[in-house]
């Protein structure tokens, strides 16, 4: 039973929107085998031990390395740096079994980059996709002694998402929490609170989605907005069957509500009650929407002026920041004056979504759709358009959260070589026009090389139709004053953004940025060449944003990562084009950011 056979892909995982429900937790010592010739599969550990004398299967318990749960493997095994493959994890746990009228799930909330989850024997599920979450149903498998194995392949591949190719160190295993979660027989599957501003009321509008086994039948719901101090802000009742939205909208006046900004990230309790279920999350009222080249956050007009939130975290890798390391991305952030970041190119963390509500940071979340010719492929399309149910179900009421991207750099539509990769982009921007109201669709492609006046190659105007935001990646600048007979494109920077912007959408600039080592003084990597850099590109884009042409931008990067395909002196294995270091040490371009961020803000 090979973890993939071609495309014939695992099944999409029943979503369950888990959001703030207690939970177990599982202990956090594991066992880990490395297995690249897949004995484990081949032999069908999840069924079978060895018994002493014998020699197959080919391992037994003492064999498992202690691991930890939740961690990267190759930040916590150097022998395991470099290794794509099969691992197999092992657990042995005590836990009561489901009771009467219960249901037990096991959740995991981020493993890289496929899976197979057998408890007791027995498959459990499987899944496919590093980064968002997924939750087994346990209830008739779980005992009182347990052993969980967990079947991992760490391993690029052409049809998966992201592919081969991508500018970043290929973390892996189960980097994310897991956690034990029960729940009444009939319970909420599922909670949406979406805000609509009208003159000086607040619409808020309830959506709910039960899970039973009892289709027709209507079952009363109760909704509530529940303030920090206690108080009921709002209450909704309702009807609802299983494996169905069910909806009611009420009015209120708006002095009656605070509703959630960037300077005022004011939160309620959402209160779902079902029967013996209740159903918790935390929400922000906030209406976020484009009205011609502006984007407006509760009515009003707001500039995005942000960062690329590469952050690494030591155990768990660059895709899954822990609580510790979320809140140094939102130090760094705030420090910078920045009230955006773009947390691509993948779904980000539970902990850092919950950082950036509480600190009022706008978020772009970006489906791994990356450097990929291929996204419109059967293989490629399922996994992205999975990767934005997923996204959608973990994420559905974070109030930082924005922006939804379909994806970076792997349009390249050809308006005389028409490509079919096209098709993905427009199913994934229709799949979250019709599944989310309360935020915006993007993409981004590169102005370099490809570019055209009318930007039908890096944008096509047939994607463009669906999106609400426009992004566009440039390098402009970056080689200006080397030798060699490539042009500085510095200059054309303002015409190209005026070209993106005439598409009639908000325009933000989602990559722009220089290489620098901390430390390094010579031209080549220096530190001073890329504070020059940002003061040259400052005044630029500034000009820009106060003509109307330009929404926001994302500066390329937070702080340095680890990626393999940069392999020069200097790079050393890094992609260096952090405002700090890869030690969150700031370079002298961080102060010169700070600085413009700082000079917005107070206007």
């Amino acid at each position: 039973m090979p973890l993939r056979v071609g495309a014939d892909l695992f099944p999409i995982m029943l979503t369950i929107q888990f959001a703030e429900r207690p939970s177990e937790s599982l202990p956090a010592e594991w066992g880990l085998l490395p297995d690249p010739m897949e004995r484990a599969r081949r032999q069908s550990w999840w069924s079978s031990q060895r018994i002493p004398g014998r020699f197959f299967p080919s391992y037994d318990d003492d064999a498992f390395w202690p691991t930890s749960v939740p961690a990267a493997y190759q930040q916590i095994h150097p022998r395991l740096e470099f290794y794509e493959g099969l691992l197999v994890y092992r657990l042995l746990f005590r836990q009561r079994p489901a009771g009467p009228g219960e249901r037990v799930y096991l959740a995991f909330e981020g493993v890289a980059d496929r899976c197979r989850v057998f408890l007791n024997g027995k498959l459990a599920g499987e899944h496919d996709g590093p980064f968002t979450p997924f939750a087994c149903d346990v209830t008739s498998l779980l005992q009182e002694e347990n052993r969980l194995l967990v079947f991992v392949e760490c391993k690029r591949l052409e049809d998966s998402v992201p592919g081969e190719n991508h500018d970043w160190f290929h973390f892996g295993g189960i980097h994310a929490p897991v956690r034990l979660y029960r729940v009444p027989a009939l319970c909420v599957q599922a909670a949406a609170l979406e805000t609509r501003l009208e003159e000086d009321r607040v619409c808020l509008k309830l959506r709910v989605r039960l899970l039973g086994d009892e289709r027709d039948e209507r079952h009363p719901v109760l909704g509530k907005l529940v303030a920090p101090d206690g108080s009921i802000a709002a209450r909704w009742t309702l009807a609802a069957r299983a494996a169905r939205w069910a909806e009611a909208e009420i009015a209120l006046p708006r002095e009656a509500l605070r509703l959630w900004l960037p300077q005022d990230p004011f939160l309620y309790r959402l209160v779902v009650e079902c029967g013996a279920d209740r159903w918790e999350d935390r929400v922000g009222l906030r209406e976020v929407r484009a009205r011609g080249r502006e984007i407006l956050l509760n009515g009003e007009p707001i500039f995005l002026r942000g960062v690329c939130s590469w952050i690494t975290d030591p155990v768990r890798g660059p895709f899954s920041a822990s609580e510790k390391t979320a809140a140094e991305a939102v130090r760094l952030a705030r420090e910078l004056g920045a009230n955006y970041l773009r947390a691509g190119h993948w779904p980000q963390s539970r902990e850092f979504v919950r950082a950036c509500d509480e600190a009022g940071i706008l978020l772009w979340m970006e489906i791994p759709a990356y450097w990929m010719p291929n996204m419109a492929e059967p293989a490629p399309l399922r996994r992205g358009l999975a990767c934005a149910e997923e996204m959608l179900s973990a994420f559905r009421n974070a109030p930082s959260i924005i922006l939804w991207s379909v994806g970076n750099e792997c349009v390249y539509h050809d308006v005389e070589k028409p490509q079919t990769n096209l098709e993905y982009f427009v199913r994934a921007a229709d799949f979250f026009h019709e599944h989310d109201a309360t935020r915006l669709v993007t993409y981004t492609g590169g102005i370099e090389g490809a570019y055209t006046p009318h930007m039908a190659k890096v944008c096509p105007l047939e994607l463009v139709a669906r999106l609400d935001v426009v992004g566009v990646n440039t390098y402009a600048g970056i080689h200006d004053g080397t030798p060699g007979e490539e042009k500085d494109l510095l200059p054309t920077l303002t015409d190209r953004i005026r070209a993106a912007s005439a598409l009639g959408r908000p325009l933000l600039l989602a990559e722009i940025g220089i290489d620098a080592v901390r430390g390094e003084t010579g031209f080549d990597f220096g530190e001073e060449r890329q504070e020059a850099y940002y003061r040259k590109i400052w005044p630029i884009l500034d000009a820009l944003r106060a003509e109307g042409s330009l929404q926001g931008v994302s500066f390329f990067t937070l702080s340095d990562f680890r990626t393999p395909i940069k392999l020069s002196k200097h790079q050393d294995g890094y992609n260096r084009k952090g405002l700090v270091d890869r030690d969150h040490v700031p370079k002298k371009a961080f102060h010169v950011v700070a600085g413009a961020f700082g000079a917005l803000a107070r206007e």
